[in-house]
């Protein structure tokens, strides 16, 4: 796997082999992103993002390469963080990586302009528990944008108000605010 685009084009990302996640395909960054690119409210240029469930971090470390400012990627496996934190450390990258559990998020410090959320398949309501906590502990707000990758099954959330969405194969890109 591979940054797409930017000033890390072609910088392999970190991979932990033998490990449940399943990293995110090149097409589905190269959808989001040109979805991104190509609308105004979705702009990501010079934001902040938030990665959780970050896993290779491919979302942050891509969002990073095209522009963003600052990436926190958050995943709980160990093996996960310190691969990240080394490919933050070889690249000089404006990003910090943290094991954390996403769905028991403490008090944020900053308020995310992008929230990506690809939790495990396996882990039912996550993304709404995950939602949950942001919205309680202040990481996100109305400006924020929240990109979720699901299967074709995604929930409903009420706190969330849709605008726009892309089904890729067996995986649907939601693009949400808060209502």
């Amino acid at each position: 796997m591979k940054i797409l685009k930017g000033y890390l084009k072609n910088k392999s990302l970190p991979y932990v082999k033998g490990h449940l996640y399943r990293p995110m395909t090149s097409v589905i960054r190269e959808a989001i992103f040109n979805t991104m690119e190509h609308n105004s409210e979705l702009h990501f240029y010079n934001a902040n993002i938030l990665d959780l469930f970050a896993g290779s971090g491919s979302f942050a470390f891509e969002a990073l390469s095209r522009g963003a400012k600052h990436a926190t990627l958050i995943d709980l496996n160990v093996k996960c963080v310190k691969y990240g934190k080394i490919f933050i450390k070889e690249n000089c990258i404006n990003a910090s990586f943290i094991q954390l559990n996403a769905l028991a998020l403490p008090k944020a410090r900053l308020v995310y302009d992008i929230v990506f959320l690809d939790p495990p398949y396996h882990a039912s309501n996550a993304i709404k528990a995950a939602i949950t906590s942001l919205i309680r502990n202040n990481w996100i707000n109305e400006s924020s944008i929240i990109v979720c990758k699901t299967d074709l099954k995604e929930q409903n959330y009420p706190s969330l108000n849709e605008i726009k969405s892309t089904i890729l194969r067996k995986t649907k890109i939601t693009f949400y605010k808060l209502c």
